[in-house]
């Protein structure tokens, strides 16, 4: 910028009135900080020296090529920045040296409409109350009260010209060491939108983006950011934001949590979704409402520890009435559908997830587990658990009831306390873990030295290999006994006595 300075001639020069000594030079000072000192790299300090001879000099009135004339006018050119302040200085230079108490004037470049800084967020805050960033699916929404609001730039008046982000400086507090890193490092958090002395600069917020694992980390999540001109420290304001998680969908229930290996078994998830103010509905964040509504699909995938997973379609959703919503803005709902194929083809624990579209539904951690088991082939009972199976008994017919057991050509190998049996298999039925099969076992008399538990041991194609084992309790019948009391001897009944050598039981 070009700045004219215009000065008279000092009215003492040398030793009072009496004695004035010529002036040599005019040494010219302009300074941001008013120090005059060119120690501080963030301070503007610009220095120029006027000799009579000066081509540069652009004077007022006669002078000789040693002299100066009055009024003098100098044009310096200085890198000044619109709204800050800047301390001049005139020094003359004569044989007696500087003078000692210059005059310093301040000017202001260019007039700041405002003389305090303020700070305006448009339709995002009431007036005194931090931003509200609720975090969600890698995205920030910006609350007001109740209200989801457009994220908007932020105005700030009464600020000096902002040519560039260099031209302030941004600090943080309240910041977690945890997350200062992230906080700290996010660039830029601010960009220039535009700025000039008349309607002040806009700068617009760019918050770090925090997940749900951050807020873990600095509990309430109540920030501060203040942004001050570099060399100006008056010029500094701030605002506080606030970042909050949305609540987390509850499960609530499963039907069952049991299932054959190859799937097929209805099954009904019982799932408490929230609505209204600070939450995904709210937000248009994934939420079970927008599958109620058929805006979204809605699925549920089944993941093993390995992370197969096997996805099932949601063939309907509807909302509870066996249970009640834990809050007055939570509504439960009902998922139905057909349990998936074990992801791995073999037994063992899955979780159970949700996805809205191809997002993940967040569920909260709750006492109901949302675990399921899958189960294969087990041997669920043997009806009768005990019997007689002594020699002259006949043998016995035995029930097994086999949960899961897959259709084969061959038919199951039991055995009895290792005897071979004959048997004959029935038709699966439903069962709440899948199917249950009936198993008829013909079991053989065994000798007396097996009374007691037996071992059971099922064995079939289809259960590769696995073996179901049991036991059954081998009883013998009771022993012959006279009762003597009702016994008769030629007609007579009575309590009869042994003699001697005999005895009653």
């Amino acid at each position: 910028r070009l700045v004219q300075l215009e000065w008279q001639v000092p009215a003492d020069t040398g030793y009072g009135d009496t004695l004035s000594l010529p002036i040599d030079m005019y040494r010219l000072e302009v300074s941001q900080c008013g120090s005059f000192s060119a120690v501080d790299p963030v301070c503007l300090y610009f220095t120029d020296d006027v000799y009579p001879n000066n081509t540069h000099l652009a004077h007022l009135g006669n002078r000789s090529a040693d002299a100066f004339g009055y009024p003098l006018t100098y044009n310096i050119s200085v890198d000044l920045h619109y709204g800050f302040f800047y301390s001049y200085r005139v020094q003359p230079l004569n044989a007696l040296g500087f003078p000692v108490a210059p005059q310093v004037r301040v000017f202001q470049y260019g007039i700041i409409p405002f003389a305090v800084a303020t700070i305006t967020v448009p339709q995002v805050v009431t007036l005194g109350l931090p931003i509200k960033f609720g975090v969600g699916n890698s995205k920030l929404d910006v609350w007001n009260g109740a209200t989801l609001v457009p994220q908007s730039t932020i105005k700030m008046s009464g600020m000096p010209l902002v040519r560039k982000l260099a031209d302030v400086a941004i600090t943080f507090t309240g910041v977690p060491p945890e997350l200062a890193h992230k906080i700290n490092n996010t660039s830029p958090v601010f960009e220039v939108v535009s700025s000039s002395l008349k309607l002040g600069t806009e700068l617009e917020f760019k918050p770090p983006i925090l997940t749900e694992a951050d807020l873990s980390l600095c509990g309430q999540c109540l920030f501060r950011v203040t942004v001050t001109m570099v060399g100006w420290s008056e010029k500094s304001k701030g605002f506080s934001f606030l970042y909050f998680a949305y609540p987390k969908a509850l499960t609530r229930g499963l039907s069952t949590a049991l299932g054959p290996i190859n799937g097929g078994l209805n099954v009904k998830a019982f799932v408490e979704d929230f609505e209204g103010s600070g939450t995904r509905r709210g937000a248009g964040d994934v939420n079970l409402f927008q599958v109620l509504s058929k805006a979204q699909r809605g699925m549920v995938a089944f993941r093993a520890p390995s992370g197969a997973v096997s996805l099932a379609n949601l063939t309907k959703i509807e909302e509870s009435t066996e249970y009640l919503p834990s809050t007055p803005n939570g509504r439960v709902f009902v998922l139905s559908f057909v349990q998936p194929a074990s992801p791995t083809e073999a037994e063992g624990f899955v979780a159970i997830s949700v996805l809205v579209g191809d997002a993940n539904l967040p569920l909260a951690q709750t006492s109901v587990s949302f675990n399921f088991k899958y189960v294969g082939a087990e041997l669920l009972n043997i009806i009768p658990p005990a019997g007689n199976l002594n020699p002259g008994s006949g043998g016995l017919a035995v029930s097994i009831q086999v949960s899961n057991l897959r259709k084969s050509a061959d038919l199951p190998v039991v055995t009895w306390g290792g005897y071979p049996t004959t048997v004959t298999v029935g038709s699966p039925a439903p069962h709440p873990v899948g199917t249950m099969t009936v198993v008829t076992v013909n079991v053989p008399e065994l000798p007396l030295s097996l009374v007691g538990p037996v071992g059971v041991n099922l064995t079939a194609t289809s259960l590769d290999g696995k073996n179901l084992l049991a036991e059954f309790t081998y009883t013998l019948p009771p022993k012959p006994a006279i009762d003597f009391l009702t016994m008769t001897i030629e007609g007579n009944l009575g309590g009869w006595a042994a003699s001697s050598g005999f005895a009653f039981s």
